[in-house]
């Protein structure tokens, strides 16, 4: 497995993380109306963000590179 396929399996894994945790805290500020889940459920939307921007970035940037 090259270092790019092992960088890109990390990026998924973080974009799906920071999604799972934005949605459950949605989900319980819904719930509990607690305001520090609200504020997580933005951090967590906007890290979920970042990681699509990066991983976009990262992709078209190491194209030249081969995933074996």
């Amino acid at each position: 497995m090259s270092l790019k396929a092992f960088h890109v399996f990390f990026i998924i894994l973080s974009t799906m993380m920071s999604a799972g945790c934005g949605l459950w805290a949605a989900r319980e500020y819904a719930t509990t109306k607690e305001a520090w889940l609200l504020g997580f459920a933005g951090v967590c939307t906007a890290a979920t963000l970042a990681c699509l921007g990066y991983g976009a970035w990262f992709i078209r940037s190491k194209k030249h590179l081969s995933y074996i």
